[in-house]
């Protein structure tokens, strides 16, 4: 198909390119979870109130279902307490550890860190009480991310050791399959993009033992952070066309999709996903798993196109996730600090000091996750912003930013990165900057 078919205008989007136009679930996930949950409510009526395990599992998958289906986030709350009540008077520590767990995934976002590394720790506790190595290792990964959501490197690689010799042991493609992202992940900090993309590979492959679809997706969301950062984001656009014109497309990915337009300058279709989520409101986005990422797309489209007003209704969609580090899907793919993003919205909205204040907080927690490539990105956005702003002394601010990050872009190969900085510090007469600074820089990089 090409792509004048695709953006001849509004009304072709919408017909041709479903997964990327709409905010919504696809119809076929909306009836898979209505249909279970219709099931799983008459199951309830069917039961004597009294306390069982079976009442306990019910409970929790209506949670589930109810979420699936983007419901009230206070009766999903409502039945996560209902069922975790139920299990604690059982006295079962295995259905307890089972609650626990499916309760992390309902309420699965962002938010009161204490809260959940206590369940993750009381999840490990009852798993390991009851000798449910299943369990143990589903604990080991929310504690992982828990421990990166404050950016507590140390103890996320202490708990992805652990998690990695269970899936050693289980032997169970689906956690090994956890296992080989996490080391992807862990390589990608480190600046090793192509170890990372190998270990992408490798997980793919055992992706497919298990869920084909789930690898496939998770492995093109990562190759798309390594393929941004190597500014070639061109050779994935015939592949998310395929899977856009599938009605099957997660909607969680499709704000991706209209990132990845808008870094391939195919505005016309960045800016039709943009806008029919802007249109149908942004409180609309289901809180599931990925909204937070998909906010997060689309603030980085919304700052490419640019969109003022879209800029604006989405920096007061994040502001409550200040200071928190992104990691999209159950195959993690990690995006930092939501700081950067806020940082980002604020510049584009011409609020200069907001802007730096997001930005520096955003690289003082990339610095202290040892994110060589975040470090990067976030140096040539507080450079950019510093040189947007231009009070005194912010020329010269913009471009000691983009000089470290034009270096150290250099070195780990993020191209994309390093192309945007040259363009900026010629724009400022800093490029002599860059070479004065390259040498000593490159000494003190791993």
């Amino acid at each position: 198909m090409e792509r004048r078919d695709l953006t001849h205008d509004a009304q072709a989007r919408g017909r041709d390119l479903p997964g990327l136009v709409s905010c919504t679930h696809p119809r076929w996930w909306l009836a898979m979870f209505a249909d279970e949950r219709a099931l799983l409510r008459e199951a309830l009526a069917g039961l004597r109130a009294d306390d069982s395990p079976l009442r306990a599992q019910l409970l929790i998958r209506l949670a589930m279902a109810e979420a699936g289906v983007g419901g009230s986030g206070d009766e999903h709350e409502r039945l996560c307490r209902d069922a975790t009540s139920m299990a604690r008077r059982l006295g079962d520590e295995e259905l307890l550890a089972s609650v626990l767990d499916a309760t992390r995934h309902v309420l699965w976002e962002p938010g009161d860190v204490d809260r959940q590394l206590a369940t993750a720790r009381e999840i490990l506790r009852h798993a390991q009480s009851a000798n449910v190595p299943e369990l143990e290792i589903q604990a080991r990964q929310w504690l992982v991310r828990d421990h990166l959501q404050v950016g507590d490197v140390t103890s996320a690689e202490r708990e992805m050791y652990r998690h990695a010799r269970l899936a050693r042991a289980l032997r169970v493609p689906r956690h090994c399959w956890h296992a080989l992202h996490w080391r992807a992940l862990r390589a990608y900090l480190a600046g090793h993009l192509e170890d990372a993309e190998r270990l992408l590979h490798r997980a793919l492959h055992v992706g497919r033992r298990f869920d084909p679809e789930r690898a496939r997706l998770h492995f093109y969301a990562g190759l798309f952070v390594l393929r941004r950062d190597q500014g070639r984001c061109a050779e994935l656009v015939d592949g998310a066309r395929r899977l856009i014109l599938r009605e099957r497309l997660p909607w969680k990915f499709r704000a991706g999709f209209a990132l990845l337009f808008a870094e391939v300058a195919h505005l016309d279709l960045a800016r039709a996903g943009l806008t029919a989520v802007i249109a149908e409101g942004v409180t609309r986005i289901p809180h599931r798993p990925g909204r937070v990422g998909a906010l997060c797309a689309l603030a980085e489209t919304s700052c490419a196109l640019p969109d003022a007003p879209a800029a604006a209704e989405l920096y007061r969609a994040l502001l409550p996730y200040e200071g928190r580090n992104l990691i999209l899907g159950d195959a993690p793919i990690f995006q930092g600090s939501i700081s950067r993003h806020l940082g980002r919205l604020a510049a584009a909205l011409g609020r200069g000091s907001d802007a730096e204040t997001h930005l520096q907080r955003a690289l003082l927690m990339h610095v202290r996750l040892r994110a060589l490539p975040l470090q990067a990105r976030t140096r040539l956005d507080l450079g950019a912003a510093f040189a947007q702003r231009g009070r005194p002394g912010d020329r010269a601010r913009a471009t000691v930013q983009l000089a470290e990050s034009n270096v150290l872009a250099g070195a780990l190969g993020i191209h994309g990165v390093r192309r945007r900085t040259t363009e900026l510090l010629a724009s400022l007469g800093g490029v002599a900057e860059t070479a004065r600074s390259a040498a000593a820089r490159e000494r003190q990089l791993p």
